[in-house]
């Protein structure tokens, strides 16, 4: 996923591909009986700790956050 977040220069497909990886992830760890919020953030830590643009994606995904608090509540 990190060689591919590199090579896409777009906001829009940055969004995309975070957001599909998220749902990737908690559906493959429900499959397995895993907690997908669990997995879920262990694959956000492990993202933000291994990439050199983890600010980049951050602005990119703080829009989203505020409607997602929403939908949640």
């Amino acid at each position: 996923m990190f060689y591919l977040v590199k090579k896409i220069i777009n906001k829009l497909e940055i969004s995309a591909v975070l957001f599909g990886t998220i749902f990737f992830v908690s559906g493959l760890s429900s499959m397995f009986h895993f907690s997908p919020l669990f997995v879920s953030m262990l694959c956000g830590v492990i993202f933000s700790n291994l990439t050199r643009r983890h600010s980049y994606f951050m602005k990119i995904l703080n829009p989203t956050e505020k409607p997602i608090y929403i939908i949640f509540l």
